[in-house]
């Protein structure tokens, strides 16, 4: 008997997903990353051409949103977002059943993100916008009503849209935010084309000759990803949410830096010298290492040493833009020396201080950080809202849109404003 393709599956993994979604996580998923769309500013509006409407655009105004502070959530081993695509796609699609939807695009990504991510990154390509658009075409159809074949189809398309590189991390230029919203883009529009169009797709368009696997990833038959599909199983709790806006891979370095914090009572003596130690999949991350001036929130977002500084210094990390930093932070970030150890795992970070002759030492775990739940985002509606620069009023909003049973697009749309 022949096997189903790895579009069939990935639809497969969609569906199964769709039926039995895992509501406790998918309200923490969708309340974070809701919350952030609330904000009222629109960095992104100059991405949008004027006049542009209908499904295909919302998703792309969407994802941009939820996006817009680099704070919505992280996959570390698929070295990717998946929120601002799946959440926008689901969305646009106008379904009824929004948690199905946002599962289907999670079920359906994260193992092609799993297998080829550190691989992406290594090449340049930018993760986050070679798997959106799968992600977000498994939501989609999910929302659209499609079947598992017509879905199969669905991922096929978008996946021709793989695309983006990080250059963008570099120049700190508007690329890091259009790769997103045209993954989200291709995703619902190649569900609408299925739908409406009955637009066909390679069956075999991951595993066979000249396909996905074998052009992007030099994976001949798609053979890792069949691995991965026959031997893994994956959970929402494995995709982090962001409680501040940095690069997912900074977030054991912001987690030492409390620490540190702590331990030390306060901030550092102005003489204290600092070492940071993380694998170097860490450092591969474009800007990781940078010391500024940041042109954009991106840029601080990125540099582990300016994301070391603001929580050593003031606790929190909130978006730094400008030529000009604070000169207690430009102090730190310039004197904070950087170590490659690969003894470490990638979401774990060793930060080491000597002032006054004496040393301290901490571990940070990024992981542990990003664990954020529904409940703790419902406990303190107000200290949420400050760390998304939102109001207490949009936390509160939001949550009350996302009971325990079903909630339809159009009811989390109107929630937004």
């Amino acid at each position: 008997m022949t096997e189903p393709s790895i579009s069939r599956r990935l639809a497969a993994l969609a569906h199964q997903a769709a039926a039995q979604p895992d509501l406790p996580r998918l309200r923490a998923i969708l309340a974070h990353n809701l919350t952030l769309a609330t904000s009222p500013a629109r960095p992104t509006e100059r991405l949008v051409l004027p006049g542009e409407s209908g499904p295909v655009a919302l998703a792309g105004r969407l994802a941009a949103q939820i996006y817009a502070r680099a704070q919505d959530d992280w996959f570390d081993e698929g070295r990717c977002h998946i929120a601002p695509m799946v959440i926008a796609a689901a969305l646009a699609s106008g379904t009824d059943d929004l948690y199905a939807a946002v599962a289907a695009g999670y079920a359906a990504e994260m193992p092609v993100a799993a297998t080829y991510g550190l691989q992406a990154h290594k090449q340049g390509f930018r993760p986050t916008s070679m798997f959106g658009n799968i992600g977000a075409a498994a939501a989609a159809s999910v929302g659209l009503g499609l079947d598992a074949a017509q879905t199969a189809r669905a991922i096929s398309l978008a996946a021709n849209a793989s695309a983006g590189h990080t250059r963008c991390m570099i120049e700190e230029t508007d690329e890091w935010r259009l790769d997103l919203m045209r993954a989200a883009r291709a995703g619902i529009e190649a569900a609408l084309l299925v739908q409406l169009m009955d637009a066909t797709a390679a069956d075999q368009s991951f595993e066979g000759q000249n396909g996905w696997a074998q052009s992007y990833f030099d994976d001949r038959g798609a053979q890792r990803l069949l691995d991965t599909l026959a031997s893994r199983v994956f959970d929402l709790k494995q995709v982090g949410l962001k409680p501040y806006p940095a690069s997912g891979v900074g977030f054991a370095t912001i987690d030492a830096a409390l620490k540190m914090r702590a331990d030390l009572g306060g901030a550092p003596a102005d003489d204290a010298r600092i070492s940071l130690f993380a694998h170097e999949t860490v450092w591969l991350v474009p800007g990781a290492e940078a010391r500024g001036p940041y042109r954009s929130l991106l840029g601080a977002a990125l540099s582990l040493p300016c994301l070391a500084a603001q929580g050593l210094l003031t606790g929190t990390v909130v978006p730094l833009i400008g030529p000009d930093l604070p000169a207690d932070i430009a102090r730190v970030i310039a004197g904070t020396a950087i170590h490659h150890d690969n003894s470490l795992p990638p979401q774990v970070a060793r930060m080491v201080l000597t002032q006054n002759g004496k040393s301290y030492e901490v571990m940070g775990d990024g992981d542990a950080l990003m664990a954020l739940d529904f409940d703790s985002i419902t406990a303190d509606p107000a200290s949420f809202a400050l760390r998304f620069g939102v109001t207490a009023a949009d936390v509160s909003r939001i949550i009350a849109a996302l009971p325990m049973g079903k909630v339809s697009a159009s009811a989390a749309i109107a929630a937004l404003t």
